[in-house]
């Protein structure tokens, strides 16, 4: 499966890279804004972080390729890590430089679905959902068979704002009862038995659970906040950070500690950055893209 970048012109209007800039992108997945980036910075710096061995393997790769077809004369890095420790992997890997433009792509990439980690409810997969593959760390599997149904609730409230957090939870504990749950599978069915008879929606109906279990044990509301709290750090002055979110628990996350660094500057097509609202994917990415329908840009200049 061929990754699509989400927003790609957009995040490039925002971030604006110029010749000479520093660029970092501490998600970066499939490489597709990574490209972009490194094409547009003749004479500057990226590094691209990513949690998965995996992507870094094959960004890195793809990258090298890119900048010796293309004669780039761009200096690029692209390391395993964790975007909860962005400011010190920052110091790290750019002996102390500021960043210029910045973008945190807070969704799954096609390839992170093919590995077979839990990710997705729509094929039978381990409960695992961590991109870093650690097995041996919490995993999903573990959350729903070992954690009390009080606190599988407030984990499907929380993290996936579940309405109906109690009765799945409550399923899950009888299910596990008969046998543990070990595949997105039988997670799943334990999930449509809660439901309300009747009960209909747009969404799949484990679209919330899978959301919240994946947050919780990836810990990304937490990584979220960490990596946002180190931006007036790292920011070059008049530097660009662009954050794109998938749901409303993040975008507000971000809306909220973007506010703290004063309003955006930047014009974006479709829309002036500066109204407050984020900037959305229109019907044609959608159509070529299904997945980008709940993308969400937040932009700032520091």
């Amino acid at each position: 499966m061929e990754h699509t970048p989400v927003l790609l012109p957009e995040v490039i209007t925002a971030l604006n890279p110029k010749p000479g800039d520093v660029c970092v992108d501490g998600t970066v997945g499939g490489g597709g804004h990574a490209a972009e980036l490194v094409r547009r910075s003749p004479g500057g710096m990226f590094l691209g972080i990513d949690w998965n061995k995996n992507a870094v393997t094959r960004v890195r790769e793809k990258l090298t390729a890119l900048v010796d077809r293309e004669g780039l004369a761009v200096t690029v890095n692209v390391v395993q890590g964790n975007f909860s420790r962005l400011e010190d992997i920052v110091r790290e890997e750019l002996s102390g430089k500021r960043v210029d433009c910045l973008l945190l792509d807070l969704g799954l990439s096609s390839y992170e679905l093919e590995e077979k980690m839990g990710f997705s409810y729509r094929e039978d997969a381990p409960l695992i959902m961590r991109y870093d593959e650690d097995t041996a760390g919490l995993t999903a599997a573990r959350v729903v068979n070992e954690y009390d149904e009080k606190t599988l609730a407030h984990i499907f409230s929380e993290y996936g704002e579940e309405r109906f957090a109690g009765r799945i939870a409550g399923s899950i504990v009888r299910e596990r009862r008969k046998q543990p749950l070990y595949r997105t599978g039988e997670l799943v069915q334990a999930v449509e038995r809660a439901l309300p008879h009747g009960h209909h929606s747009r969404r799949h109906a484990a679209l919330r659970t899978f959301l919240a279990l994946r947050l919780f044990v990836n810990k990304e509301r937490e990584n979220l906040e960490s990596a946002l709290a180190a931006l007036p750090r790292i920011m070059a002055p008049q530097g660009r950070a662009a954050i794109i979110s998938f749901h409303s628990l993040e975008d507000r996350i971000v809306k909220q500690a973007l506010k703290l660094y004063g309003p955006p500057r930047l014009a974006a097509s479709r829309r002036e950055a500066g109204s407050g609202k984020p900037i959305r994917p229109g019907p044609k990415e959608i159509a070529r893209n299904p997945r980008s329908r709940s993308a969400k840009l937040r932009i700032a200049m520091f």
